[in-house]
């Protein structure tokens, strides 16, 4: 009886076992899928405060355009439309706060963001630069924006995850050509335009591009058709034209540029992305409320199938340590084969991989901090250097080949490409060069270039005795010629010799 039981536990027991699992494995999916359910109510309404604040977002942009243009026209231009735009800015914020329900905290923060009452009195006044208004909104904005970032940071179901992500990248955008706006309207109202105002035009302009590639590689296939056949027409086509000539830096095109036409036709673009805001919240709501759908449907089919959840919980743990072991071995592999390094912008060394600390003879400790001059070889011109250092220091990258000095003394060849790197505010933070070992290359070159000397030296030699052999056999043709004339006049010369003595 006792070895009965025995067998009995050696089956049941493992049985027991996985319908223990089976039922902890369904009950904890549908409390996943229940909290995942309360998570999307909640980012769903987080998403209609969002889009309130995204409205108030919008029409603080067009007041700073409207305000900086105020404040650089010395209050000739742009005063009954700011006015007018003030007004509509305040009810979009009325919208907003009707929109809250009990979140204090958030009540309390926008309150401290939105303190536009001293900024609009500086800016009627005149008691403000251009710059500082400038700056000053676009502090206001940004600290929306973040809180835009904030509120809709609640879900990690990756489909409305990315889609709120595009979302955040397309605002920010969006808040990039608001800048331009405001910019724009400075620089072509200012009397004296400098290199520096161009060159903070041209860096808004290229973040404007990144947030810009962001959203379009975030967002879905069907609402990146939606914006490129919605985000043309001719404003777009006048706003590219007149970038252009404020981008020339030319004042005398610049200033015969006209202010109005510019916000306008900005303005229109601005507003097209506001359509196209609309149309991207409303596709995330739609989203949200087919996902809550899918939700309540999975809960069912995950109450008969919770054991498969396991199985597919154990395969996506294994895809994912195989696929960071192979992200890892991917980076060790980058590492130990290509020769990279990284610099300061004074040439002071802060990384560099495995190939560059073999191929130098140094350990990464006896780089690191030390200037890449450590490398140099006394033979390589020193008019290498000092192009190399003023292409990277202009922001362009340089390549060439340059022969560096191992740690042991050996000589060692490489094709070097090396680039700055940008900061946020557009100006050189470090420089990366990768490199080729092609010392290799450089032997067999020169050996080839030996061999081909000595090739031809040996064919010049061969010509010479190959002439001195054909003077040789003429010499030897003329003396048989001769020979044969000799032999047929000595007949003749016989006959008359014996006639002479006879």
């Amino acid at each position: 009886m006792i070895k009965n039981i025995k067998n009995n536990l050696k089956f049941f027991l493992p049985l027991t076992i996985l319908v223990l699992m089976f039922i902890f494995q369904t009950l904890n999916t549908i409390c996943n899928q229940y909290s995942k359910e309360e998570s999307l109510k909640v980012s769903q309404n987080r998403l209609f405060l969002a889009i309130k604040l995204s409205d108030v977002l919008h029409e603080t942009q067009k007041e700073r355009g409207m305000a900086v243009g105020f404040v650089s026209s010395k209050g000739k231009k742009f005063k009954d439309q700011l006015k007018s735009q003030q007004l509509v800015t305040d009810k979009a914020i009325k919208r907003f706060y009707s929109s809250l329900t009990d979140n204090d905290k958030i009540d309390k923060l926008v309150e401290k963001i939105l303190q536009l009452k001293k900024l609009r009195l500086d800016v009627q006044k005149l008691s403000i630069s251009n710059e500082q208004a400038l700056s000053r909104y676009t502090t206001i904005n940004s600290k929306i924006l973040n809180l835009i970032v904030k509120i809709t940071k609640t879900t990690n179901i990756k489909n409305l995850s990315q889609n709120i992500v595009a979302y955040v990248d397309f605002l920010y955008f969006k808040e990039n050509a608001g800048i331009e706006r405001a910019l724009g309207t400075n620089i072509i109202l200012s009397k004296v335009i400098t290199k520096k105002t161009i060159n903070k035009f041209h860096t808004l302009l290229v973040k404007q591009n990144i947030y810009k590639d962001l959203f379009l590689n975030y967002a879905n296939e069907d609402f990146i058709k939606y914006y490129k056949k919605n985000f043309t027409g001719a404003s777009l086509v006048t706003v590219d034209k007149m970038r252009e000539t404020i981008l020339s830096g030319d004042d005398v095109a610049i200033s015969k540029l006209n202010v109005k036409i510019w916000f306008h036709n900005i303005t229109q673009k601005i507003n097209k992305l506001k359509i196209i805001d609309t149309k991207l919240t409303k596709n995330i709501i739609v989203n949200m409320n087919k996902k809550l759908e899918e939700i309540k449907n999975k809960v069912l089919i995950f109450s008969i199938i919770g054991i498969l959840s396991i199985i597919i919980y154990i395969l996506i743990v294994f895809i994912i340590l195989k696929f960071a072991k192979e992200n890892d071995m991917h980076k060790k592999l980058i590492s130990k084969y290509i020769i990279i390094s990284t610099t300061d912008t004074r040439g002071i060394i802060t990384d560099a991989s495995d190939a560059f600390v073999e191929i130098s003879g140094y350990t990464r400790e006896e780089l690191i901090g030390k200037p890449h001059s450590i490398v140099r070889h006394p033979d390589m011109d020193k008019e290498v250097f000092s192009n190399l250092w003023s292409t990277i220091k202009s922001g362009k990258t340089w390549r060439g080949e340059i022969v560096n000095l191992a740690k042991d003394g050996s000589p060692y060849w490489v094709r070097a490409t090396i680039d700055p790197i940008f900061g946020n505010n557009g100006k050189i933070i470090s420089y990366m060069a990768v490199r080729q070992d092609i010392t290799d290359k450089i032997k067999i070159d020169t050996l080839n270039k030996t061999l081909e000397d000595k090739v031809q030296s040996e064919v010049a030699k061969n010509r010479e005795k190959e002439k001195a052999m054909i003077q040789q056999s003429k010499l030897a043709q003329m003396g048989e010629m001769i020979a044969m004339i000799a032999h047929q006049w000595r007949q003749p010369l016989s006959t008359v010799s014996a006639s002479a003595n006879d």
